[in-house]
């Protein structure tokens, strides 16, 4: 996953955590879409505390370029 997400931020030139963002986004509606009965306040306050933990594990992960623009990753 991870090399999907760095194709895609060298591609429209944006910092990686925003990809990966954007597709955390794409998870939740799918899940809210899929879950049979759908989702509670409960469920979007997990949804959001996982994918907080997901992104700073992330940067733990990357380094400092997790946050910049490709672009700037030569500097």
């Amino acid at each position: 996953m991870g090399e999907i997400i760095y194709n895609l931020a060298e591609k429209f030139n944006i910092a990686p955590y925003l990809i990966q963002i954007v597709l955390l986004i794409f998870c939740f509606v799918g899940f809210v879409l899929l879950a049979p009965g759908g989702i509670d306040e409960v469920g979007v306050v997990i949804f959001g505390i996982i994918s907080i933990v997901v992104i700073i594990v992330s940067r733990i992960g990357h380094g400092k370029e997790w946050f910049q623009r490709p672009s700037n990753w030569n500097e």
